[in-house]
């Protein structure tokens, strides 16, 4: 956006003409002089500007407008002072959990983490300060009011925090840092939420039909059935195993899956008589 102002006793402006250039005058960043109209000021869009090296000083822009009167007269040029380009500021990510890594769920619900980074601001030299806050819903502070309490900064933009919470199995939250530029501005993202789930998977064995069976006709092949239930995360995947004595493997090693079921033909008994021993996990 820029603002000019012009004036011409007889016939008045008609129209401006604005232009910017690599030189005072000059129109090769603009692509020539661009009609304003009779405004006084106007956005200058479409434009391809490169950022202004801190060490060389080069490229600098400058923005020059011309008037034109109603009798068709036109005025000289006049131009700005050199425009420095920077970098726009940027907030960065935040996430959730212990991990670097974003996560949607945690175990427990006696703390809450976050993990951010990728703050910049080069126009006004640095990050001044962080805080950060947690709601129920995103950019909210109604759990945690922000604070700089539990938050580490580990540098170039990132950093961590963690605070102790008492939240139900079943709570989400949002967490919210925000970042204060050295030229007090601020810069704010929000994670996507988490959710703490510390109920267990439940698992319950089942049959062809519906019953558990005690005893196969045939030692050829063994087939087991399970259902698995989570109310809360959902069932991330199972894992199988058989054995010829409880929580052994040495029939059939641990085999994940996200079936409810073991694949026909993979589990055989060791002989007439001995018992095959069926475990399943889940998470």
């Amino acid at each position: 956006m820029a603002t000019w102002l012009g004036g011409d006793p007889d016939s008045g402006i008609a129209r401006y003409f604005v232009a910017i250039g690599t030189t005072p005058g000059g129109t090769d960043a603009s692509g020539g002089w661009r009609d304003m109209g009779s405004h006084s000021s106007g956005l200058i869009d479409g434009l391809n500007l490169d950022l202004t090296d801190s060490q060389t000083g080069t490229p600098l822009y400058y923005l020059s407008v011309k008037a034109k009167n109603s009798a068709g007269l036109e005025s000289a040029p006049i131009t700005s002072k050199p425009i420095v380009i920077v970098k726009a500021d940027v907030a960065g990510i935040t996430t959730d959990g212990e991990a670097a890594t974003d996560a949607d769920y945690q175990r427990h619900g006696y703390h809450v983490t976050a993990h951010f980074s990728g703050y910049e601001s080069e126009r006004c030299g640095g990050i001044a300060s962080y805080t950060w806050a947690i709601g129920t819903s995103p950019s909210l502070a109604d759990v945690q009011p922000f604070t700089t309490e539990g938050l580490v900064v580990h540098g170039n933009g990132s950093g961590a925090a963690q605070i102790p919470m008492d939240l139900d199995s079943g709570a989400e939250v949002f967490c919210t840092i925000k970042a204060t530029t050295k030229c007090g501005n601020q810069l704010q993202s929000t994670s996507n939420g988490i959710t703490v789930d510390t109920l267990k998977p439940v698992l319950t064995m089942t049959s062809d039909n519906d019953s558990r069976r005690l005893y196969e006709r045939t030692a050829d092949s063994l087939l087991f059935r399970w259902l698995g239930n989570d109310s809360e995360s959902g069932i991330e995947e199972y894992t199988w195993y058989a054995g010829s004595y409880p929580l052994a493997a040495d029939i059939v090693n641990a085999t994940m899956t996200l079936e409810e079921s073991t694949p026909p033909g993979t589990i055989h008994s060791v002989r007439d008589g001995v018992p095959t021993f069926f475990s399943v996990l889940t998470s």
